[in-house]
C-alpha cells in the first residue's frame, strides 16, 4: 500500500499523456482521486490500480519542454473608446486562457495616442490572445 499522493501534473508526467488528459479521466471516473480544492490529489494505489501495476517514475527525458513567448504590440492611434476595449479584452482574457498563465502590461502614451501592450505566455496562449486582440482591432 502507498501513501504517496500524486497531482495531476505528476500523473500525466508519469503516465506520459496530458495534463488535461488525466483531469478527463478523473471527471470520466476511470482514475479515482480527490479533489482538495481546485486540485486534484491521486493516491499511488489509485494510480497502481489505473495503469495495471506500479508506474515508474519519469526520467529526464520524460520533462515537459517549457517555452515561452513575449510579444510588443504597438496601437498608434489610439482613439479613448478602442483602449477601453482593449483594456477590457486584456482584463478578461486571462481567465479564459487558463490553466497557461498569461501576463500583460499596458502602457500609455497619451500625447502621442500610442499604446503599447506586453504579453507573456506559453505559445498556444499568445496565439490566442494576439488573435483575439486582432480581433478587437479589426
Amino acid at each position: 500500500m502507498t501513501d504517496q499522493l500524486y497531482s495531476v501534473r505528476d500523473v500525466a508526467a508519469r503516465l506520459g499523456v496530458h495534463e488535461r488528459t488525466v483531469r478527463n479521466y478523473l471527471r470520466r471516473g476511470a482514475l479515482q482521486g480527490t479533489r482538495i480544492g481546485k486540485q486534484y490529489r491521486i493516491s499511488g494505489d489509485a494510480l497502481t490500480a489505473f495503469a495495471g501495476g506500479p508506474v515508474m517514475a519519469p526520467g529526464p527525458a520524460a520533462d515537459p519542454v517549457r517555452s515561452e513567448v513575449s510579444a510588443i504590440v504597438e496601437i498608434e492611434p489610439i482613439t479613448a473608446e478602442r483602449r477601453a476595449r482593449l483594456e477590457t479584452l486584456i482584463i478578461s482574457l486571462p481567465g479564459e486562457l487558463r490553466p497557461s498563465p498569461l501576463r500583460v502590461q499596458t502602457m500609455i502614451d497619451e500625447q502621442r495616442s500610442r499604446m503599447k501592450i506586453i504579453a507573456t505566455g506559453d505559445l498556444g496562449t499568445i496565439t490566442r490572445f494576439l488573435q483575439a486582440l486582432e480581433g478587437v482591432l479589426r
